[in-house]
């Protein structure tokens, strides 16, 4: 069919070339998003930094300091002397163990929550097969 028959409201030129016309810039949309992260009150990538191993080793002792114990003592030892962050993400269950039976379950729970929350997500270890999370 000619262009000249169709009516004026409609556009003459094939559907996929009027649909990448009409698609906002790359500028705009990273703004878009930036305004809604800055509304989720979520902080500038530019202000996200990656843990270091010697503030999550601090971390991991610092929760184990009020355990007196030498298993709590030995622990925190280990968790001084590691190299990675995976290391200590793997000792994890053991610290969990250890803050349940000096102080209690749902103490362990909230300490590792806390610990968890210190880490950068991108940054732990997964297990093979495992997909990857969400960001």
């Amino acid at each position: 069919m000619p262009a000249a028959n169709l009516p004026p409201e409609l556009p003459t030129q094939p559907a996929e070339q009027a649909v990448v016309a009409a698609a906002p810039p790359a500028a705009q949309v990273a703004r878009a998003w930036q305004q809604i992260a800055h509304a989720l009150g979520w902080p500038p990538r530019t202000q996200r930094r990656p843990i270091v191993a010697s503030e999550a080793r601090a971390a991991f002792v610092n929760c184990l300091s009020d355990v007196p114990t030498l298993q709590a003592r030995a622990l925190s030892e280990r968790l001084s002397h590691t190299q990675s962050l995976s290391e200590l993400w793997y000792l994890r269950p053991v610290v969990f163990q250890v803050l349940a039976l000096h102080h209690s379950q749902a103490e362990a729970e909230r300490r590792l929550i806390w610990l968890g929350e210190r880490f950068d997500r991108r940054s732990q270890p997964r297990a093979p097969g495992t997909p990857a999370r969400p960001r």
